[in-house]
């Protein structure tokens, strides 16, 4: 884990293998963190924890684990994973993503221009054609 884990390489995000025991627990690889904290994407944190190296978690077929580990006195150790029982899944900190503009009234009116599709892991493309430059904004929805 010393060259491979969470907290040695921040930049990496997705984090295959942190799923496990059949969809019930999280296999951290994280040395170094202190407390963590998790959630299925879509529903709220769980309250910090010491950090252990197998934690009992339900994870749900298709949707995305984000897990938060604090270390180094930062909280900014963020990893996830994805896996569905029949094809891949992406992992993503977002259920969507959108692109909002004056083309599409900064996103108050309901209307698929600028919805973003997941492309691979923490990636989103969207294919939006404008005829000059234009403000926008990247944001969940």
């Amino acid at each position: 884990d010393r060259d491979m884990g969470s907290i040695v390489r921040p930049s990496h995000h997705q984090r295959s293998g942190l799923i496990c025991g059949n969809f019930t627990q999280l296999c951290h690889n994280a040395t170094g963190a202190d407390w963590f904290r998790m959630k299925n994407l879509g529903s709220g944190w769980s309250p910090w924890r010491p950090m252990e190296a197998v934690s009992e978690w339900e994870s749900i077929p298709g949707v995305t684990v984000l897990v938060q580990y604090h270390a180094q006195r930062s909280a900014s150790f963020m990893v996830g994973d994805c896996m569905s029982l029949e094809s891949s899944c992406v992992t993503s900190y977002h259920e969507s993503m959108n692109i909002f503009g004056d083309f599409n009234n900064w996103g108050m009116v309901e209307t698929s221009i600028g919805r973003m599709m997941k492309l691979k892991h923490f990636t989103w493309a969207v294919n939006l054609t404008l005829d000059r430059f234009v403000r926008a904004k990247f944001a969940p929805k």
